[in-house]
């Protein structure tokens, strides 16, 4: 067996630098198997949270069909009780519902659009005159001042028309979230749930 100088001594058999590379080898294919292990395990806990997730998205969408189905038991002729046959007149009686009913909404209205028939109308009607009318129903001055603004919008920048987008109508004046998903779902026939302090009356 033949002696080799390795510098720090003499070894040997296989030079210490062979050795060497024997553990460097032996120490990646741990680490390799470590890291493999580690992967599965992710995997296993990703694959475990998607099947709980999906199967609790189903069991919402379960409740959810058998809530629509008693509602549906419960309130066969639900519908919206402001009166209207165009989208705009129900922007118009939807701000003028605010801390008021919609029976006296469904009276006030008809005298506003004799005078003002249309979009355009109602648009170049002095505020004054806005106010004058819809006054019964409560903090004239500001529903007003949003109608007035509101009709402006629409005239100028959609032509007269609603918009069927969320987020648009929500740049309208006077439009909050429960407005704009009464014009989606009522007008537009869109998925959407209108909130109020009275649904806790249900």
């Amino acid at each position: 067996m033949r002696l080799r100088h390795l510098g720090q001594g003499i070894e040997l058999g296989f030079p210490v630098q062979n050795r060497r590379k024997r553990k460097k080898k032996k120490k990646m294919s741990g680490k390799k198997a470590v890291k493999e292990k580690n992967t599965k395990e992710k995997n296993t806990k990703v694959k475990a949270a998607k099947e709980t997730l999906d199967r609790q998205l189903e069991e919402k969408r379960s409740l959810a069909g058998e809530i629509i189905r008693r509602l549906e038991l419960e309130y066969p002729d639900a519908g919206c009780t402001l009166d209207y046959n165009q989208a705009w007149k129900l922007l118009v009686s939807v701000r003028l519902a605010a801390q008021c009913t919609d029976a006296r909404v469904n009276v006030v209205v008809q005298e506003l659009y004799k005078k003002f028939p249309d979009v355009q109308a109602l648009a170049q009607a002095d505020v004054d005159e806005i106010e004058e009318i819809v006054r019964p129903c409560g903090l004239g001055r500001s529903k007003a001042r949003d109608i007035s603004a509101c009709m402006k919008i629409l005239w100028e920048e959609y032509g007269g028309n609603v918009p069927d987008d969320f987020e648009l109508l929500l740049k309208l004046p006077g439009v909050g979230r429960k407005s704009a998903n009464l014009i989606m779902g009522d007008v537009f026939g869109k998925p959407a749930i209108v909130t109020d302090t009275t649904a806790s009356a249900l």
